[in-house]
C-alpha cells in the first residue's frame, strides 16, 4: 500500500474516512511485522535455549575470561588474544547469525583481526555461547578450534572466517596490542631454556700443620679428663676453655671443629669409640 493517499474527487468526509482506513491499514501492517519478528525471536531463542535479555548460559567449566589474554596457537605459533567482541545479527529473522571478532597478537607488529560467523548448523545450543576468548587455535585457510572442542571450518566452499593483518600505524596507536605483545615477549623469555651451571663450591680452608698439631694435643689432653658430657667433654667447652691459647687462625668454635677434624684425618687424634674384636673377651 502506498504511503501517499490520493483524495482527489472526494468530499471532506470521504477523505477523512479514507485517511482513517489508511492509518488503520498501516498500523495493522506494522503490527504484523512486529509479531513476525517477535515470533522469529521466540523460535530462535527456543532453538538455542537462550533467555533473550540475559547473557548466554556458559558451561561452568568454561567461564568467561574477563581481564585476561587467552593464549592460543596461531598458524602453529604461540599468540595471545588481546581483545574480543561478539554480537547477534538478525536474531529477529529466519536467519540468525553470531559474529565473533577478536584480535590476535603473535608478535610486536605481527597482529591480526579475525572475524568469524556462526550460522545455520554451526549455531546450536552447544555453540551459541562461544566468544573470542574461547578460541584455542586458528589456522589461516583452515579452521578455528574452540576450547569446547567445536571446530569452525569452511562449508560448501564458503569461508567461515576471515583473517586481516592490522596495519603497523594502528598497532602503534593501540595500547592494548602493545601490552599484549610485551606480555608475549616476556613469556617467551621466561620459557626459554636457561643454561645449567653448577653452583660454585666454596674452597675448603686449609689448616696449617702447626695448628693441627696444637689442636690435637689440646683435644687429647682435654678428653683424658673430660670424657663425658656431665663432666664438660664437649668441643664447645674445650674451645671456650682454651680460647686464649689457640692459634690465630682458630677464631670460632666451627673453626676449632674443622681443624680438629683435619687433625683426626691425619691420624693425630685416635678414635674414641674403637670397636672391640670378637676374640677379645
Amino acid at each position: 500500500m502506498s504511503d501517499v493517499l490520493n483524495c482527489d474527487g472526494m468530499t471532506a468526509e470521504q477523505a477523512r474516512a479514507a485517511l482513517r482506513a489508511h492509518c488503520r491499514a498501516q498500523e495493522a501492517a506494522r503490527k504484523a511485522e512486529r509479531d513476525k519478528r517477535a515470533e522469529h525471536r521466540r523460535a530462535n531463542a527456543e532453538r538455542l535455549g537462550w533467555v533473550v535479555g540475559h547473557p548466554p548460559a556458559r558451561p561452568k567449566k568454561f567461564p568467561v575470561r574477563v581481564g585476561q589474554r587467552p593464549e592460543i596457537r596461531f598458524n602453529g605459533r604461540r599468540a595471545l588474544v588481546a581483545r574480543w567482541q561478539d554480537a547477534f545479527i538478525g536474531f529477529d529473522s529466519g536467519h540468525p547469525v553470531k559474529r565473533l571478532t577478536f584480535e590476535v597478537v603473535a608478535g610486536r607488529y605481527d597482529c591480526f583481526r579475525v572475524t568469524a560467523i556462526l550460522e545455520d548448523e554451526d549455531l546450536t545450543r552447544g555453540t551459541y555461547w562461544l566468544s573470542g576468548c574461547d578460541v584455542s587455535e586458528v589456522t589461516t585457510g583452515g579452521a578455528i578450534r574452540f576450547c569446547s572442542g567445536f571446530e569452525l571450518a569452511a562449508r560448501g566452499g564458503a569461508a567461515a572466517f576471515a583473517v586481516q593483518a592490522i596495519p603497523e600505524p594502528e598497532v602503534a596507536a593501540a595500547r592494548h596490542l602493545l601490552k599484549a605483545a610485551a606480555a608475549l615477549q616476556q613469556a617467551d623469555a621466561d620459557a626459554a631454556p636457561k643454561p645449567k651451571t653448577k653452583p660454585e663450591r666454596k674452597p675448603r680452608k686449609q689448616w696449617t700443620n702447626n695448628a693441627q698439631d696444637k689442636i690435637a694435643a689440646i683435644w687429647a689432653a682435654w678428653r683424658l679428663n673430660h670424657n663425658t658430657k656431665e663432666r664438660g667433654g664437649r668441643e664447645i667447652d674445650c674451645f671456650e676453655k682454651h680460647k686464649a691459647t689457640l692459634p690465630e687462625c682458630i677464631k670460632t668454635a666451627k673453626d676449632f671443629q674443622n681443624c680438629k677434624e683435619s687433625a683426626r684425618k691425619r691420624g693425630l687424634i685416635p678414635k674414641d669409640n674403637r670397636k672391640r674384636r670378637k676374640s677379645a673377651g
